[in-house]
């Protein structure tokens, strides 16, 4: 009876001690509602800490989550975005964690977390978040919700270029019956940006007419006008809406902002530059009003907003003076910086390096022209580091990381980040493969895992960037000359741009920088040329059609006079799919393929990602015994079968260290199984390169293996064969280049690759194969080796002139960082060598001087 009426004490004091602090906790979200400011939110920091170590029932949890989404709230209102995106999505991890119920989480959490998310660029995040809880509105019959949600999800795929879908969605929701108003007028706003967006302009025309005007409307009518060139027009609509907005007493910073932004390009459009920086300037103290009046370049006041980037950007192009223009751009780069920051997928992030690509470009321009009429050193390097900026970032990202983790093996965070980001890759695998097949269950469960690893990947950078603080790498011609020398070799890097192609042009004694122009002449050679590689008959029918294009894009591409034997090549856009050791470097009559100019003959070519790789790139160390895998599926029997690829497996079996996986033993399974054990992968298959929809992939016996399940794979390999289809071949992403199978491996690790171009040829590839491993078993690099088996190729006799064509030999590249090799071997070969002609020298010395005696 004692210890009944103990515990029912303890109960009574444990519930007591509870609402004390779920009171608490009330307590203090009507004090942040009552009188909002930073001070309070600062302050209510530290107690959210506290809070969160003493919860432990529902009621206090649910008290917790509520303040959690007012903090949000309130950090958005203040465009303190990054902190605000943390509170929401602390509060949704706890509301699911501790399976609560009873709060509106949709209205008070997800949907502004979504917003959030698209404001921040973070559109992944954004979609898989607005389409989560358009799911829970249906299950829920929320009808308001679930059209929210789609507007919502409207803006996001608008912003990622799918405007067909964004479209799609927002008439679905049209069709709605009960829509108010003003869900309808919103709506309605949202369909006119996305036709604005795709050029419909009469589409959004007509819409406009019919729905009554709102700010947002006004704003679209405006650049529609803008783009018509109506400027006064657009200028008095614009100025309306601001009157409405400022009116309301409810405008956010954020959207009075964005509005005179749009009042700047406007003013700018019509040449009223004057009028463009007043407004430039009024939408920068707006998100900053704070801020001093002569202080728009202090880097400390900025934060992560987008707007930031639209108003330097503007204030760089009316800037006559290059100093000051580029003063704007570092200070845009530093915010896309912070934007990037949060962000963990690769898709997301390529979208912010392609916008800071378009930026590079328009700075390109303005370097170029100071350049011409002062040619030095300085203004030279400043525009390799903007070429530099865009190129291959995420991929060096990736090898950085796994750097890192090689170096620090035991690091517990550098472990579960790589385990974290294998299991995205896998995942996004998946879900490509559930939207091929339209599962959408699947495809719910898979978002949301995808979901909970961001948000775990975005608490684990703040803490490795802490750790391991990462020193921008900083890129000068004088050491790129000095490894160029050693080196005997000429570099080559392309920026291609919308408009025009910069090419940088580097050896040991010289340098130059060349504006070339993308015109109509350019680009309908460089397709032609292109062209000639979809089949293996297409050249072979127009010799002489060829040999003017090939000689006439050597021409276009201005390569630069060299005495090096060694060429570096950067390619960039659309040069990534360029064969150019087939180009000519002379007009010619011949129809002997041999016979011809090819770049072929005058260097031995490597490609790399970028000069910045290049320049910092480490030697690989050829093994004495390299352990090589080697997988040929043959297909025998089938439309796919490869005859020769058994002939390139032979080749591989002469490596003393060899395994094969033949026929049916050549399974994916298999292969990701055992990869990672061996310094020499071969891969003789079928493989395409991918489009829009289905990824890069490369095929098996039982399966093909795509794209991101390479990325997710972690390779020890000093060389990777890839002996197939285009698979260097992908969709292009502005400055990350192709995203191929080549790119795929180099992220998983692969240190030198020999990649394909085009649909290669079984017979000839297994020739080129077996000339290849003659010389890099000889101790020659791999650009040597893949450069000589090509001349071999040329120059055999037994082949006839018509499989000479340049498509049988032309489509593997070499990339690697690795002009000259330094083995062990060959060092002991050497060191034997020198010994011996000692010892020789000594005999003959002692022989002679005994016979003096």
């Amino acid at each position: 009876m004692k210890q009944l009426a103990f515990f029912f004490i303890l109960s009574c004091f444990l519930t007591i001690q509870s609402q004390a602090l779920v009171d608490t906790i009330y307590t203090e979200v009507d004090n942040l509602s009552e009188q909002p400011s930073l001070q309070l939110l600062s302050q209510l920091d530290g107690k959210i800490e506290a809070f969160s170590k003493a919860v432990t029932v529902k009621e206090e949890h649910m008290a917790l989550v509520v303040l959690q989404c007012q903090m949000g709230f309130y950090y958005s209102r203040f465009n303190l975005i990054p902190k605000a995106i943390s509170y929401y999505e602390k509060a949704w991890k706890r509301y699911k964690a501790e399976a609560l119920a009873g709060y509106d989480m949709i209205e008070y959490c997800l949907k502004p977390l979504g917003n959030l998310y698209t404001i921040a660029g973070d559109f992944s995040l954004a979609e898989q978040t607005i389409s989560s809880y358009i799911n829970i509105a249906k299950q829920q019959n929320h009808k308001a919700h679930e059209v929210a949600g789609m507007q919502n999800l409207s803006v996001v795929y608008n912003a990622l270029g799918k405007y067909t879908t964004a479209q799609t969605v927002l008439k679905e929701a049209l069709e709605f019956t009960g829509l108010t108003k003003s869900q309808r007028l919103q709506l309605e706003n949202n369909l006119v940006a996305s036709l604005m967006s795709q050029n419909k302009l009469n589409e959004a025309e007509i819409l406009i007419a019919s729905s009554n005007q709102d700010v947002i409307g006004l704003q679209n009518q405006a650049l529609i006008l803008l783009r018509q060139k109506q400027f006064s027009l657009a200028i008095k609509l614009l100025k309306k809406a601001e009157k409405i907005l400022i009116s309301s007493g409810d405008a956010s910073a954020r959207s009075l902002s964005k509005l005179y932004v749009n009042l700047a390009r406007t003013h700018q459009a019509n040449l009223d530059e004057s009028n463009a920086e007043t407004y430039y300037n009024k939408a920068y103290f707006t998100l900053v009003p704070y801020a001093e009046p002569n202080s728009i370049l202090e880097e400390s006041q900025l934060y992560a907003e987008t707007t930031f980037m639209g108003i330097f950007d503007g204030l760089a192009q009316i800037k006559p003076n290059l100093e000051q223009a580029l003063a704007y751009s570092k200070r845009s780069s530093y915010v896309s910086g912070l934007l990037k920051q949060s962000l963990t997928d690769q898709v997301t992030k390529g979208r912010f390096l392609a916008q800071d690509r378009l930026r590079s470009e328009f700075y390109l321009n303005r370097i170029y022209e100071a350049y011409q009429g002062n040619i030095n050193d300085s203004i030279f390097n400043l525009a390799l580091k903007y070429a530099e900026k865009s190129k291959a970032q995420l991929l060096q990202t990736a090898i950085n990381e796994k750097s890192l983790l090689e170096k620090f093996p035991s690091d517990s965070l550098l472990i579960r980040r790589r385990s974290l980001k294998h299991e995205q890759e896998l995942l996004i695998n998946d879900l490509i493969k559930s939207r091929l097949s339209a599962v959408e269950i699947t495809r719910d469960s898979l978002q949301g895992r995808l979901r909970e690893i961001a948000l775990d990947l975005k608490s684990m950078q703040a803490q490795v960037s802490k750790a391991y603080p990462l020193k921008e790498s900083v890129i000068n011609v004088d050491d790129l000359q000095s490894k160029l020398q050693k080196d005997n070799a000429h570099l080559v890097e392309y920026f291609f741009g919308n408009k025009v192609i910069f090419q940088f042009g580097i050896s040991d004694e010289k340098y130059s920088f060349k504006r070339i122009e993308k015109d109509e002449l350019f680009s309908n050679t460089l397709n032609t040329y292109l062209e000639f590689f979809e089949s293996p008959s297409k050249i072979s029918e127009d010799v002489t059609k060829y040999t003017d294009t090939a000689f006439e894009f050597y021409k276009l591409l201005e390569f630069p006079n060299s005495k090096s034997k060694n060429l570096i090549l950067v390619p960039d856009g659309l040069l990534n799919f360029v064969s150019f050791d087939a180009l000519l470097t002379d007009s010619t009559a011949t129809f002997q393929f041999e016979k011809m100019p090819f770049l072929v003959h005058d260097f031995n070519i490597f490609q790399q990602i970028s000069a910045t790789s290049y320049l910092n790139s480490k030697d690989v160390e050829k093994q004495e015994d390299p352990r090589a895998l080697g997988v040929f599926p043959v297909f025998e029997n089938t439309s796919q079968e490869l005859t020769y690829s058994k002939e390139e497996a032979l080749t591989v079996r002469r490596i003393d260290n060899s395994t094969l996986l033949l026929n049916e033993h050549a399974t994916k399974s298999r292969f990701l199984e055992i990869a990672d054990k061996f310094d020499i992968l071969h891969l003789s298959t079928h493989a395409t390169g991918g489009n829009f929809i289905t990824p890069a992939q490369l095929a098996f016996f039982d399966e093909p293996l795509l794209l991101n399940e390479v990325y997710a794979q972690d390779l020890n390999a000093n060389l990777v064969i890839l002996s197939a289809c285009e698979t260097s071949i992908g969709r292009i992403q502005a400055g990350e280049g192709a995203m191929s199978l080549a790119r795929g491996f180099q992220y998983a690790g692969a240190k030198q690759q020999l990649v394909s171009l085009w649909q290669v040829n079984d017979k000839s590839t297994s020739q080129l194969m077996s000339s290849f491993y003659n010389h890099y078993f000889d101790g020659h690099s791999v650009g040597y080796s893949n450069t000589q088996s090509k001349r071999d190729y040329l120059n055999n006799e037994s082949i006839k002139n018509a499989k000479k064509s340049p498509y049988y030999w032309g489509a593997f590249v070499a990339i690697s960082p690795q002009v000259q090799i330094k083995s062990g071997n060959l060092g002991w070969i050497i060191g034997f060598i020198a010994l011996t002609i000692i010892l020789i020298s000594f005999a003959v010395y002692s022989y002679r001087r005994s016979r003096k005696n």
